[in-house]
Order: structure tokens, then C-alpha cells, then sequence
């Protein structure tokens, strides 16, 4: 192979090169439309496999496809597996794409100044496109996060999806606007001083839509993961499907100068090779964006609670990033809701939040209930800005029968009380779409299939998932735009609402103070305080901040252990809630102080250290 996977401009011509080791002939279909052929080019087989083509028979925005021959048989005609752009859907011809080569133009934020922001290009606008999202730039750039995750682009069966239906790794859905809208967003951001990550999904594909089967190996049969059979990246064949998806990777860096990679569930990756895949993929995409002059972030969402996700792979780790430390959402989730159902059932003890606020996670090793084993290893050696911490995110809010946010489960004082404990801490926060003002509307989950046996499977999954769990309600349609339209965000309501804006002023102090705290690397000390439901957490070697958070929906009246009277209050949820004072500037040891209902304060230390930082 010589070529690039896909369809590249080259020179006065295109390239062509795609990996169909199952077929003995290809041709390249040039299409005038979406479905009336114009023309046909035989291509040249090359090594293990590939074919490749150089033409000048198609310009760009051209549309064609591949015709699969075998024996003297037509096998068919599919669309480009490396397809950039599919404006006629999944069955539809790709689109020839020619981009600008872009400049490195990313803000390359510090890893302990990170905080990132999940969003749905679908929902968090009206129009639903990228395009659209580029007014929401100025509010989330002064909101003061650092980086927008974008949940993923990947075209998928009709319009409405979540992204994880995805059946072509290299393409932007049409839907969003394509590549360019990509490119553009991408540009736009960086000049807000945004970085943009993008949410990629190599552990399965889509059940619609996708041909990768008819091409090659890409799956291995003899293992079965949630969605099926796992991606080969182990047995025969599997070198050419790691270049496949490692190609996938490299090109956000190099074709659209993204700044990060959030890798859906790494922990469903079957790959028992010395050097794994995503190794691999970590190793590659680094060196593009160094080829590039950039950082690059490549976060793992994984439940494993295993450091050798972020362990660089130099010392045998797998080359992350950053990953997923769920515990602490686990562990306020239950605290603050009371639901014990499921995984929740291992936190039921209040215990898991102050560990979870000290060590990054609370299972490190020990036995999971609702595992029915030990879970987790210990990650002390591990940087705190390593690990991600969040109050939701879309898995756990979408997965839920009904789509509910902690707002509705808890409510907003609740709500920023959890917040506090994330944003305050050393671990990297995740922010989810419109949490930073308190959005009521539900994220549920959406599709638009047309295979009408999958819809009705989607559909019948799905009450059937929850009837177990003993949800009697009706469990919204997948397939109805009407839930895709329910999911849709409302900013104005951290402007038009009063109780809705001071949740927003508390995430914008929070954030404010956070940045002013990024010296301060490790989480000293977290506990309950004797007798009650409030979280003391400290950081810095000289306990330059001192933290304290109500998780109960009563007051809590207790006795500081902490002489605060070198310290000042930066943060009181109850001012910054307009209800008045909580605790008192500077108190004393042994000072009797009442923290209201889901209360929260936050002392700094008067020190020269802090002084020239606040």
C-alpha cells in the first residue's frame, strides 16, 4: 500500500485505496448521481490485499463507489469504508473531499488546567449542525471551560442518533454539515482559545449500513462483545484492521488539527496481542500532533478503575491520557439521590465520596457487590489530572429510562453541591451539556433506522432493559423525532431564570477559583466530618485550600476542627445561591457553624504563595 485509505486529491488527480482482501477484482464506480452509474475503472491489486487508483476521471465533490468481484462475480457495490462524506446516507456513494491543509492553531491548554465539556452537536442547538454551534462559542469560552468533547460524528442510519450507530470511522455525517462544517468548527474554537476533542468509536459499528464484512476481516466471529462480534485487532488479518482504525485516528489530527480523543469503552477492546491496538493508536496519534508541534489528549472511557490505561506505553502501559474514574459519580449519585439499584448498590456507604475525593477512585482492589469479585487496582502513582471526574455526562443521564438529569432526580441545590466537590478537586472535571446552568430537559435516547425489524428491536430492547430494573412508565420511542426534540438544551434559562442563573454563577466561580488553584496538584485529605453527611476535603501541602460540602437536604450543625482565621472564603454556595450567608469569614477552632441543606463552602489560605495567585 502506497496510498492513503480513501479518496485523496493527488496531484492534477485522486488516489484511490481500499483494504477488500476478499475480493479477487475492484473497480472504482463513478456515480453521476446517487444511484445512476457513469463510469467504471478497474484497480490495481497491490500487497496484502489493498487496491489502489490514481485518476483524473472525478473531481472533487465527486461521488463513487466500489464493485467487489469474485470468480467472475459481481459481489457488490458498497460505499468507500474510509468514506469522508456520505450526503445520501450510509447506502449512498462517498463524496470526494479535498480540505485545506489547516495550521496548528489549537490553544494547547495545560493537562492541569483542563476541563472539558460534553456536548451533542444534534441537541445543543436548534438547527442541530455545526455551523449552528459556532454561536455558542463566546458563552462556553466565558463559561471557562477549556475543551469541547463532541459526541460522534461518524454518519450514521438517518439524521437522529446519538453517534454510537456510526458505520464509517473516517466520515462526518452530513447531518452536521461534513467535513468542511468540521474543519471550520475547528478553526472557529481555536480562535475562542477552545480546544476540540472528538468522541470515536472503535470497539463496534453501527447495525446499519455497515459493509466493512463484504470488504475483509474486520471482525472477529469467535468473540462477542455488547454490540456483537469484536473488531479483529488480534487474530489473522488484524495488522491491516489497526491500520484501518489507527488511520481513522490519525486523520482528525492531521486533516482537522482536533486537539483530543475521547475512545468509547476501551474496556470492551478484545486484544490479547503483545503490542495491543491501543497502544498502537496512542503511539501514532502523538506523533502526529508532535509532527504537528501540538499536545494531543486522548482520553479512555473505561470502568476498569486499571492505571495502565494512562500508563505510557514506553513502560508497557496502553499510552491514554487521561481516563474515566467513575467512582466519585457513583458515590454522590447515591448520595445525593438515594438510589441504590445496579453498580450503585457498591456505594451505598458515604465512605466512597470522601475516598473517591482523596485517591481519584474508591475501588481500588476491594470487593464489588454488584460484581460479585474484586474491582480496581490503586492509583496513587497515577497524576490526579489523569483521572476524570463528573456529576453526569450523557451515559448517565441517557441511559436512564426516562433520560433524567440530577436536576430533576435532586435538584439544583444538590446539583451544585456536586459540582462543587468535582471542580474544587485535582482530577480533570467533565462537564455535560447545559449542566452548568441547571437544564431540565431530559437526554434521551434517539435513532432513526430505516430498517423497520431494527426499529421495532430497538424499541422492544428497550422496554424490556428497563421492565426489569421495575420501570412501569412508558419508556419514550427511540424512533420518534418528538425524543430527539425533548433532548434539545435551553441556555437562556441560566439568563431568563433565577434560580437556573445563580447554578450558573456557582459553575463560573467554581471554574474561576479552580484555575487560580492549579498549583495546587494533590487532594491532601478528604473525610466525613464525625456524626454528619458533610465532605471536608483540603488540598495543597499546607492545606491552602480547606473545603466543606453538605450532601443532605437538612442542615448540618457541627464543630471545625480547622483554625480558618489565616484563611479566606472564596466560595459559599448559599451567597452564591442569593440566600444569604452559610459559614463566617475566618472562624475559629471549635467554632460551632451550621451548613444549610446541600450547603457548601471554601476557604483559601492567606499565604504568599496564594496571595500572588488569587
Amino acid at each position: 500500500m502506497s496510498l492513503r485509505l480513501g479518496a485523496h486529491a493527488y496531484e492534477n488527480a485522486w488516489s484511490f485505496c481500499v483494504w477488500a482482501p476478499k475480493a479477487k477484482a475492484v473497480e472504482l464506480v463513478i456515480l453521476d448521481g446517487p444511484e445512476r452509474e457513469s463510469r467504471r475503472l478497474p484497480m490495481k491489486k497491490v500487497d496484502r490485499g489493498y487496491f489502489e487508483l490514481v485518476t483524473d476521471a472525478i473531481r472533487k465533490d465527486g461521488l463513487y463507489k466500489y464493485a467487489l468481484h469474485t470468480e467472475g462475480k459481481e459481489l457488490g457495490v458498497y460505499p468507500d469504508p474510509a468514506s469522508r462524506s456520505l450526503p445520501f446516507g450510509v447506502h449512498g456513494p462517498s463524496r470526494c473531499v479535498e480540505l485545506p491543509v489547516p495550521l496548528a492553531t489549537g490553544p494547547s491548554t495545560r493537562p492541569k488546567e483542563q476541563v472539558i465539556y460534553e456536548l451533542h452537536v444534534g441537541t445543543l442547538t436548534k438547527e442541530g449542525t455545526l455551523a449552528a454551534m459556532e454561536r455558542e462559542l463566546p458563552r462556553l469560552a466565558d463559561l471557562g471551560v477549556t475543551t469541547l468533547d463532541l459526541m460522534p460524528l461518524a454518519q450514521t442510519a438517518g439524521g437522529r442518533n446519538w453517534g454510537y450507530d456510526g458505520v464509517y470511522p473516517f466520515s462526518v455525517s452530513h447531518r452536521y454539515g461534513g467535513p468542511e462544517a468540521l474543519l471550520d468548527f475547528v478553526q472557529k474554537a481555536h480562535a475562542m482559545g477552545l480546544e476540540v476533542m472528538l468522541d470515536v468509536v472503535y470497539n463496534h459499528l453501527g447495525p446499519e449500513g455497515n459493509y466493512l464484512p463484504a470488504y475483509g476481516h474486520y471482525f472477529n466471529t469467535n468473540v462477542h462483545t455488547p454490540w456483537g462480534p469484536a473488531l479483529n485487532f488480534e487474530a489473522a488479518h488484524s495488522d491491516e484492521v489497526r491500520k484501518f482504525f489507527i488511520a481513522s485516528a490519525e486523520q482528525w489530527v492531521t486533516d482537522y488539527d482536533v486537539d483530543g480523543l475521547r475512545l468509547d469503552a476501551v474496556h470492551e477492546l478484545q486484544d490479547r496481542r503483545a503490542v495491543t491496538f491501543l497502544a498502537e493508536l496512542n503511539d501514532g496519534v502523538h506523533t502526529q500532533a508532535a509532527i504537528r508541534g501540538k499536545r494531543m489528549t486522548v482520553l479512555a472511557e473505561s470502568d476498569a478503575n486499571d492505571p495502565r490505561y494512562v500508563t505510557p506505553s514506553s513502560e508497557l502501559g496502553l499510552g491514554c491520557d487521561i481516563m474515566y474514574a467513575e467512582d466519585l459519580h457513583h458515590a454522590l449519585h447515591v448520595a445525593l439521590t438515594g438510589e441504590t439499584r445496579g453498580y450503585y448498590q457498591d456505594f451505598v456507604e458515604l465512605d466512597h465520596v470522601a475516598k473517591a475525593l482523596k485517591y481519584g477512585i474508591s475501588y481500588d482492589g476491594q470487593y464489588a457487590p454488584s460484581r460479585g469479585r474484586r474491582h480496581g487496582r490503586p492509583v496513587h502513582a497515577v497524576a490526579p489530572e489523569k483521572l476524570l471526574v463528573f456529576t453526569q455526562n450523557h451515559d448517565q443521564v441517557g441511559n436512564r429510562a426516562a433520560g433524567d438529569r440530577l436536576t430533576k432526580l435532586a435538584g439544583l441545590d444538590a446539583q451544585r453541591a456536586a459540582a462543587m466537590c468535582i471542580l474544587l478537586s485535582p482530577y480533570t472535571p467533565f462537564l455535560w451539556m447545559g449542566e452548568e446552568y441547571g437544564e431540565t430537559a431530559p437526554f434521551q435516547y434517539f435513532v432513526e433506522h430505516g430498517d423497520a425489524q431494527l426499529v421495532e428491536a430497538v424499541r422492544k430492547g428497550r422496554r424490556e432493559e428497563f421492565a426489569q430494573f421495575g420501570w412501569k412508565e412508558e419508556v419514550p420511542d427511540p424512533q420518534a423525532e418528538s425524543t430527539f426534540e425533548r433532548s434539545k438544551i435551553n441556555p437562556r434559562l441560566g439568563i431568563d431564570d433565577r434560580k437556573h442563573a445563580a447554578v450558573l454563577a456557582t459553575y463560573k466561580a467554581l471554574l474561576n477559583l479552580r484555575r487560580e488553584l492549579t498549583a495546587l496538584a494533590d487532594m491532601r485529605d478528604a473525610r466525613i466530618v464525625a456524626d454528619t453527611r458533610v465532605v471536608r476535603f483540603t488540598r495543597g501541602a499546607a492545606q491552602e485550600l480547606v473545603s466543606f460540602v453538605n450532601l443532605s437536604k437538612e442542615a448540618v450543625s457541627f464543630c471545625l476542627e480547622d483554625d480558618l482565621t489565616a484563611y479566606t472564603k472564596r466560595i459559599d454556595l448559599q451567597e452564591l445561591g442569593e440566600s444569604g450567608e452559610s459559614l463566617p469569614d475566618a472562624p475559629k477552632n471549635g467554632t460551632r457553624v451550621e451548613l444549610p441543606a446541600f450547603g457548601g463552602v471554601a476557604y483559601v489560605k492567606r499565604t504568599r504563595s496564594t496571595q500572588s495567585s488569587l
